[in-house]
């Protein structure tokens, strides 16, 4: 069980509760079926997979560690056809390293840590400080979560939970 100071735990709890589930969420699916998406106007488990895996990593630059932000899945963005994009096993190897430091990081911290103004803007704070930040990005996560078992069943997969 992961603990951090109580203002983080339901955030930790989350993270926590989305580690094992974004692997889960990919398994059976290949790497065309990555790439497919429910309309032009819907992203790809591609797309979701790496947002998902960038969100991860501003955690850790939110929390003052080193993490690449991965832009080519930042907000806003779309898969170009003509770009090179990670396989689902970088995405996957990429996920697992950046959760272990993630659980490392949250055990870590201590309630002045958390309290400490926000150093930017993005991601946004909830309520100014880096524990908001933090909070912010694990609702981010749950929503993109969401959406990543929503296009694995439109997939013809089989539901993440239930």
């Amino acid at each position: 069980m992961l603990f951090c100071p109580p203002p983080l735990e339901f955030a930790a709890k989350s993270f926590e509760a989305n580690t094992p589930l974004f692997p889960q969420a990919l398994e059976g699916i290949s790497e065309e079926e990555m790439r497919r998406a429910p309309s032009d106007r819907n992203s790809s488990m591609l797309w979701l997979a790496g947002h998902l895996v960038r969100g991860r990593g501003r955690t850790l630059i939110t929390l003052g560690l080193h993490a690449d932000p991965w832009d080519l899945f930042g907000r806003g963005t779309h898969l170009d056809p003509n770009e090179r994009y990670p396989g689902k096993q970088e995405i996957l190897h990429r996920w697992a390293e950046y959760s272990g430091q993630l659980h490392h990081a949250l055990r870590g911290l201590k309630e002045g840590d958390i309290k400490k103004p926000a150093q930017a803007a993005n991601p946004p704070s909830l309520d100014g400080t880096i524990g908001g930040q933090v909070a912010f990005l694990a609702f981010h996560e749950a929503y993109h979560m969401g959406q990543l078992g929503y296009v694995r069943k439109w997939l013809g997969h089989s539901a993440l939970n239930g």
